[in-house]
């Protein structure tokens, strides 16, 4: 690197301009990541500049550094913990997530807005910790709960959703969904796929029908097997014949692996093996070309094995 560089960053540091001008901070940030000396530019004055490496490191999936760079800030604003906390949470750093979010709230006079609470939830999801979500809804509710665009969020709900449905509270999934001012087709999926995974079958199907013919939502390739798997732990074969018949011939999908797995096993497990192993053998390659062959000798062995 010339020497002019750090001459021109003491200059702005003497001038405060770094700290003053987004366009200088930014400017100085890129100079060092040029010449392959990011921390350089992590001085007490810069948070501005910290915060922006803390959202390249979290969008290059490098959560060590996203970890190792925030505890050099010495002045953190809200943004620099929901940086840090989102990096984590996205690369399923569970540990680290709620560590940093206990930290933020026993250590800090800041609050968490929103979105950290919301990074914290999927983290809960991930992890099936589900008190500590609990605890996060909470606080999303004590503390957030008048903003209309928190209420409204469909991204936060879906999160809910999701934390209540993989850790198997139901009823807190359902409550949920019931008071979500406005649903998304991933909203409706969670909820079918949920009420299905954990023996509500009937209501998982029912939800399905209410979807379609009432709220007349359109479904997608993720809602047929959410069906689908509601007819496969029901061991309802007409209901699961009819809706593959209806996602073919209505909706106009294309069945995918997965749809035909629950097809088999919905005709396996009721004991219509012949039917399960021309689905394996004939429809199935007949429609998925690109069907792998150790994928079609998994399937017909599962036939074998419901025999």
């Amino acid at each position: 690197m010339l020497p002019e560089g750090p001459q021109l960053h003491a200059l702005a540091a003497k001038l405060a301009l770094a700290l003053a001008r987004t366009v200088v901070a930014n400017s100085l940030l890129h100079l060092y990541a040029s010449c392959g000396l990011p921390d350089a530019a992590l001085t007490p004055a810069h948070t501005v500049v910290a915060n922006s490496l803390l959202h390249l490191y979290a969008s290059c999936s490098l959560p060590d550094a996203v970890l190792v760079l925030f505890r050099r800030i010495p002045t953190k604003s809200v943004v620099s913990w929901k940086t840090a906390v989102d990096a984590l949470a996205g690369n399923s750093d569970h540990l680290n997530t709620f560590d940093l979010f206990r930290e933020m709230q026993r250590g800090t006079s800041l609050a968490p807005d929103a979105y950290i609470v919301e990074s914290v939830i999927g983290a809960c999801a991930g992890a099936g910790a589900l008190s500590l979500g609990v605890y996060a809804h909470a606080l999303l509710l004590r503390q957030l709960g008048g903003h209309d665009d928190v209420s409204r969020d469909g991204l936060i709900n879906n999160s809910l959703l999701d934390l209540y449905g993989k850790c198997g509270a139901v009823e807190l999934a359902r409550k949920v969904f019931d008071q979500m001012p406005k649903r998304d087709i991933t909203s409706w999926n969670m909820a079918i796929l949920t009420l299905a995974n954990h023996g509500c079958v009937r209501e998982s199907l029912e939800l399905f029908d209410w979807m379609t013919w009432v709220e007349n939502v359109v479904p997608n390739a993720i809602t047929f097997v959410a069906v689908l798997s509601a007819c496969n732990h029901g061991k309802m074969v007409e209901e699961g014949r009819r809706y593959f018949e209806m996602m073919v011939s209505e909706c106009k999908i294309r069945p995918r692996i997965k749809h035909y797995g629950c097809m088999v096993d919905i005709l396996a497990r009721a004991g219509f093996i012949k039917e399960a192993l021309d689905v394996v053998s004939g429809e199935l390659p007949a429609r998925c070309h690109h069907l792998e062959e150790p994928t079609r000798c998994m399937l017909q062995a599962e036939c074998w094995v419901r025999a």
